[in-house]
């Protein structure tokens, strides 16, 4: 048996990691003086935007870059060009970057599952993956690591999860996935023929029939790690 995990929001906390960095960002670049919830969310929704923009093919990397900038910065009263949205971009990317710190509970439960096999199934350009699991001194802990950009599938596509189980040498059937994304994640995953579970973080479950876990430490003593 395998279990793979997704990174973003599940073994490392994204979300806040694109607050600070959008913060930071609008205030060294003098758009916004007052930061509030409300620009947080507005960030967060336009980067989901673009981002499932060009995990479907239909934008370029660098497009989905620099566009959410752009529209960041005009629904806030500045008009910018790609160029000044490039610049601002390669700036709020370090910043993400370096604060994607992983949540109270990963490296504790990954500690307690070196009895597995352990991999990665991740949407995301390659290196910014690495970085995340390296920087965090989570990359030991997996035998193999699946990013979308490098084997040109990302979820919720049914390939992507059968080229994981395929590198590992198992069948579908033998492997778990668990991610926080009840869409890209877990449908995706269990539509693929794996296992999955559903981590709920932020108790959002609305589906009485899934297999949810709230934090990451329940799952060493999941059904499925222990039948």
């Amino acid at each position: 048996m395998v279990i793979f995990f997704d990174i973003d929001d599940t073994l490392v906390d994204s979300e806040l990691a694109h607050k600070k960095a959008i913060r930071t960002v609008s205030s060294e670049f003098s758009l916004i003086n007052k930061i509030s919830e409300h620009i947080d969310l507005e960030w967060l929704s336009i980067t989901d935007k673009y981002l499932k923009l060009y995990f479907d093919n239909q934008i370029t990397l660098c497009q989905q870059r620099h566009l959410r900038i752009m529209e960041f910065w005009n629904s806030n009263g500045q008009q910018i060009t790609e160029e000044q949205a490039r610049i601002i971009y390669q700036r709020y990317h370090l910043i993400f970057l370096h604060s994607c710190h992983c949540f109270i509970d990963t490296i504790s439960t990954l500690g307690k599952l070196q009895d597995y096999k352990l991999g990665i199934i991740s949407n995301g350009t390659y290196s910014d993956q690495i970085f995340k699991l390296e920087h965090n001194h989570l990359a030991p802990f997996f035998h193999k690591i699946i990013v979308s950009e490098k084997v040109g599938f990302s979820k919720p596509d049914k390939e992507i999860f059968r080229i994981a189980a395929r590198q590992i040498n198992l069948p579908l059937s033998d492997c778990i996935y668990i991610g926080n994304s009840y869409d890209l994640d877990y449908l995706a995953s269990l539509n693929s023929g794996m296992k999955a579970i559903w981590l709920d973080r932020k108790s959002t479950q609305n589906d009485s029939q899934s297999e949810t876990i709230h934090s990451l430490i329940q799952l060493v003593n999941h059904p499925y790690l222990n039948h």
